[in-house]
């Protein structure tokens, strides 16, 4: 199997290791630092659209793992989070981190949340720029140890396409599964954070 074959799948991979996991991620600081999570990829880019918002509830609503809890409870923390980023962004953010940083205690869970935060943040077949920014910043918050260098969005060369744009207007990179994908997902789905292992453009 090629090193395509293998990364191609690596978001669905997370979702199943999520749900072998399932019975194990049932705890309150599991519940609360995944829906700071699921609030911050939805607003990654320092705004709150009303279609991201959507889109995000019902990815909460439908994840298998996350169906361990009541579905009018996660929404609720879910929104409490988003009114708490649209009153203030700046301390919004600190708040949702600290909220993620509470699951640092159980390194099964922290990890979860990581993956919990790839699987949302891929859901459109993009991973942006921003939203891979809070998933580093949610690593921290968990100590979970992150390599200094960080990718971007694949860049134009003479002869190639630059970057396809989000639908917020950003480079963003294709994420595995999806139709058309670039040719290397640049993120490994295991430790030590599955969303920052970068991977050199050269081997294109």
């Amino acid at each position: 199997m090629t090193l395509w074959d293998r990364l191609k799948d690596s978001v669905q991979t997370m979702q199943a290791q999520l749900t072998a996991k399932k019975n194990d991620l049932r705890s309150g600081a599991f519940r609360d630092a995944s829906m700071a999570m699921c609030a911050l990829v939805a607003a990654a880019d320092g705004t709150i659209d009303p279609s991201e918002r959507r889109r995000v509830a019902q990815l909460i609503a439908t994840n298998d793992v996350l169906q361990n809890f009541p579905a009018d409870d996660l929404h609720r923390r879910f929104e409490d989070h988003l009114d708490e980023l649209t009153t203030d962004f700046a301390l919004g953010r600190a708040s949702a981190m600290r909220e993620i940083g509470k699951a640092k205690r159980r390194p099964a869970e922290a990890r979860a949340v990581i993956q919990i935060g790839i699987v949302i943040g891929c859901a459109d077949g993009y991973f942006d720029d921003s939203e891979r920014d809070v998933v580093r910043e949610a690593c921290s918050a968990l100590e979970i140890p992150r390599p200094s260098s960080t990718s971007t969005a694949p860049s134009a060369s003479p002869g190639r396409p630059g970057p396809r744009m989000s639908s917020r207007g950003r480079p963003a990179t294709r994420c595995p599964g999806g139709r058309n994908p670039v040719r290397e997902w640049p993120y490994a789905p295991r430790p030590p954070c599955p969303a920052t292992t970068s991977r050199s453009s050269s081997r294109r």
